[in-house]
């Protein structure tokens, strides 16, 4: 199945869960107040998030070994001296080229997966023991019901440990991007 469908029928089934637990327990979920955040403590967290993420980006290509390594370096080497040589290859020869490209392509997306995985894995495990995002922007989390601190905890887990996930380098255009529609009081520094 075609990846932009999944997405469309994970967000439908998302929505339908999420129509059902609200049809069913309306009353457990109430508005949260999210219009008195602190912008200086939006930064503060989101650089703390960004120092995790650097953690967990150095810890994944610590402990994700590349064993095809060696590999994809000969199928590097073997696709820039077929580049250098391109007015002259022969059609075997460019068909080989683009079969080297597809397999180096398929490597190194394959290698990508196992590693964003991974990082989700590790960021999902620091957010379970307490590294939050959401739950340290609400200003008053009495004034949510239990069930619906419940499902903030495990939507902000999985968001965390997708932040955390993704990298350092996002969450700095996210500050970044933040920084430009301030007023005057925080200086724009490239982040």
């Amino acid at each position: 199945m075609n990846t932009s469908y999944r997405f469309i029928f994970a967000v439908l089934g998302l929505v339908a869960i999420a129509a059902f637990i609200l049809n069913n327990n309306i009353a457990d979920f109430q508005t949260i107040d999210i219009s008195s955040f602190d912008f200086s403590k939006v930064f503060g967290l989101l650089g703390s998030i960004a120092f995790i993420s650097l953690l967990v980006e150095r810890a994944s290509e610590i402990f994700m070994v590349d064993t095809q390594k060696k590999e994809k370096e000969n199928l590097k080497r073997e696709v820039t001296i077929m580049n250098t040589r391109r007015d002259v290859l022969s059609p075997e020869e460019a068909e080989q080229k683009v079969q080297k490209v597809s397999q180096l392509n398929v490597m190194q997306d394959e290698r990508r997966k196992k590693v964003s995985f991974f990082a989700f894995a590790l960021g999902l495990l620091i957010a379970l023991f307490g590294v939050r995002i959401l739950t340290n922007l609400i200003s008053e989390p009495e004034t949510m019901t239990a069930v619906q601190s419940k499902f903030i905890n495990i939507i902000d887990m999985v968001l965390t440990g997708c932040v955390i996930a993704g990298g350092s380098e996002g969450i700095h255009y996210i500050i970044k991007t933040f920084g430009n529609f301030l007023p005057g009081e925080f200086p724009r520094r490239g982040l």
